[in-house]
C-alpha cells in the first residue's frame, strides 16, 4: 500500500540514499516593522586641505575660505574668489566593486552558480561510492567559487556587510573684507551590500571531507539552498539575489556670513544658511546598476527647506603666538527628513517527516506515478531491501520588512587651536562635537583632531598629515594661484571606510 505523499515541482529526485521533498508548505507572509534609524549629516562641507590636516578647521583657514567651519575666520580680511571648486571622494574598494560587477554582470543576472550547485547536488545524491561523492563535492566547491569571490570583493557578510560610496561637492564662494558668501551642493550615495540569507547559507555550507563525515546532513542543507534559490522552472528567485541598500542625500546650501573684530585679540562672526535637502533610502537591483541614479532620483520625494545659522569666535593669545577658536554650527533647529525602505526575503526551512507511530524518519521511494513506498512496504511487496530516500518537508515564509530612516542636522559645538611654527609650517588641534550630538562618533577619541601642513617652494607645494576619527590622514596640494589641486586620504565615518578625496579649484 502506497503512503499518502505527493511530489512537489520543487522536488530534486534521487534514487536512494538521499533526501526527497514529500511535503511543501507556504506559510502566511509576515511583516516586520524595524526600529527607526537616525542618520546624522552636517550640511557644512569639509575642505580637502583641512581633511589632509586631520580635518582641523575650527581655527585653521589661512589658505582657504573657511567661513563654513567658523564664520569668525572672516575677520582675516581679504578679497578672494573661488569661482568654481569641485571635490570628489570615492574609496578604492568602491571603484574595484563597480569594475567587478560590470565584468561579472551576466553571472549575477542568470545565477548559473545556483544551477551548477543543483547539478552537483543531484550527482552527490545519486553517487554510488565515496569516490563519486568526493567528485560531486569538488563540483559543489567549484560552483561556490563565484559567490565566495563575490562576497569577498563586494558583499562581506550579513552581519558585517561591505560599504561603498561616492561624494561629489561642487561649490563657489567669495570673501570681500569681512563679508563672505558661499554656495555648495553636496551629493552623497552610500551603498551597503550583503549576500542575503540564501547565498550566506551556501557560503557557510560545511561539506564532508572524509568517509566518516559522509553521513553529515549536507544533502538536507543543499536541498534547502536549492529550493530557495530556484523556482519550479529553474529560474533564480528574486529573494536570492544579493541585497544592496543605498542611503543618498543632496544638500544645497546658500550661506552669507560676517565677522566683526571686537578687539585686537578677539573676533566674532555669524553665518545665515538656507538649506535645501533631499533624502532617499532604497534597496537596489544589482542587475540594473546603469539605472541606479534614475532609480534613486525618483525616490527623493519632497525636499526639506530650512534656515539655520552658525556662530563663531577667534581669540589670539599673543604670548603663545596661538589662536583659539569656537564654532557653534546649526544653532537654529532643522526638522528631520524621513524615508521608508521596504524589502522582502524568503525564509526556507527543511525538516524530517517523522512516522506518527514510531517517531522515526520516514525512508522510502516514489514510483513513476508519484506513489511513495516506505522501505518496509518495499520489503513486504518485493521481498528485498532497497535503500530509500529520507522524506523531508519544506516550509517557506515570505518576510516583508519596513525600515524607517531619519536624516538629521546635528547641533555641533567645536573648539580648536592654530599655531604657526614659522612661515612654512603650521600645526592645529580641534575637539569637535563637545556635547556629543553626532552619533557618527563612537567615543571621545574620535572627536580629537590633530593636523599639520608644511609648504615648499614658496608655498607652491604642500604636504599635510593629521589624526581624525581615530585614524591617520594624509594630504598634498599644488597651488598655482589661479588653479589649485589638493588630494587627501582619510577615514569617512559615514561609510566606515577610508577614502581618497580630490579637489580642483579655480580662483584667486
Amino acid at each position: 500500500m502506497a503512503s499518502n505523499y505527493t511530489i512537489s515541482q520543487a522536488q530534486i529526485e534521487g534514487v536512494g540514499g538521499g533526501y526527497i521533498v514529500g511535503e511543501e508548505e507556504v506559510l502566511p507572509t509576515e511583516t516586520i516593522n524595524a526600529k527607526k534609524s537616525g542618520v546624522y549629516v552636517n550640511p557644512n562641507p569639509q575642505n580637502v586641505k583641512a581633511i589632509g590636516m586631520g580635518k582641523t578647521q575650527v581655527a585653521n583657514g589661512y589658505r582657504f575660505n573657511s567661513m563654513m567651519d567658523n564664520p569668525a575666520l572672516l575677520s582675516r580680511k581679504r578679497v578672494s574668489f573661488d569661482l568654481f571648486s569641485i571635490q570628489v571622494g570615492i574609496p578604492k574598494s568602491s571603484i574595484d566593486a563597480v569594475g567587478y560587477i560590470n565584468d561579472n554582470s551576466s553571472e549575477l543576472s542568470n545565477g548559473n552558480y545556483f544551477r551548477q550547485l543543483e547539478s552537483a547536488y543531484n550527482e552527490y545524491e545519486n553517487a554510488a561510492s565515496f569516490d563519486d561523492k568526493l567528485t560531486a563535492i569538488n563540483k559543489i566547491n567549484s560552483a561556490l567559487e563565484f559567490p565566495r569571490e563575490f562576497a569577498e570583493n563586494i558583499l562581506g557578510s550579513n552581519n558585517n556587510p561591505k560599504n561603498h560610496n561616492i561624494t561629489i561637492l561642487p561649490s563657489l564662494s567669495f570673501q570681500i573684507q569681512n563679508f563672505g558668501f558661499s554656495y555648495h551642493a553636496l551629493m552623497a550615495i552610500g551603498f551597503e551590500a550583503s549576500p542575503g540569507e540564501t547565498i550566506e547559507k551556501a557560503l557557510n555550507l560545511r561539506l564532508p571531507t572524509t568517509e566518516e563525515d559522509i553521513a553529515a546532513p549536507v544533502l538536507l542543507e543543499l536541498a534547502e539552498i536549492v529550493n530557495a534559490a530556484l523556482d519550479a522552472n529553474g529560474n533564480v528567485t528574486p529573494e536570492t539575489t544579493p541585497e544592496v541598500f543605498a542611503i543618498s542625500y543632496i544638500d544645497q546650501v546658500y550661506t552669507a556670513g560676517y565677522a566683526h573684530t571686537v578687539s585686537e585679540d578677539l573676533s566674532i562672526g555669524a553665518n545665515l544658511k538656507y538649506l535645501n535637502r533631499r533624502f532617499s533610502t532604497k534597496n537596489l537591483d544589482l542587475n540594473n546598476l546603469d539605472g541606479v541614479v534614475d532609480e534613486i532620483s525618483k525616490d527623493f520625494g519632497s525636499p526639506l527647506n530650512a534656515f539655520t545659522a552658525d556662530l563663531g569666535a577667534i581669540y589670539n593669545y599673543k604670548p603663545w603666538k596661538t589662536e583659539f577658536g569656537l564654532s557653534i554650527q546649526n544653532v537654529i533647529p532643522v526638522n528631520k527628513i524621513k524615508s521608508l525602505t521596504q524589502f522582502s526575503y524568503l525564509e526556507s526551512e527543511n525538516s524530517y517527516i517523522l512516522d506518527e507511530q514510531t517517531g522515526e524518519k520516514i525512508v522510502g521511494l516514489f514510483d513513476f506515478e508519484g506513489n511513495f513506498y516506505t522501505e518496509e512496504e518495499i520489503q513486504q511487496a518485493f521481498g528485498e531491501t532497497i535503500a530509500g530516500d529520507t522524506l523531508i518537508s519544506v516550509t517557506e515564509t515570505k518576510i516583508n520588512v519596513n525600515s524607517p530612516f531619519e536624516l538629521r542636522v546635528p547641533l555641533l559645538v567645536n573648539i580648536g587651536s592654530f599655531h604657526k611654527i614659522n612661515s612654512e609650517w603650521d600645526v592645529s588641534c580641534d575637539l569637535v562635537d563637545l556635547f556629543m550630538q553626532n552619533e557618527n562618533f563612537d567615543n571621545f577619541f574620535e572627536r580629537v583632531r590633530l593636523g599639520s601642513e608644511y609648504r615648499l617652494l614658496k608655498n607652491i607645494f604642500a604636504i599635510r598629515a593629521g589624526l581624525a576619527d581615530n585614524n591617520f590622514t594624509f594630504g598634498a596640494g599644488v597651488n598655482l594661484k589661479i588653479v589649485q589641486f589638493d588630494l587627501a586620504y582619510a577615514y569617512d565615518n559615514f561609510i566606515d571606510e577610508r577614502v581618497w578625496l580630490g579637489q580642483l579649484k579655480f580662483g584667486w
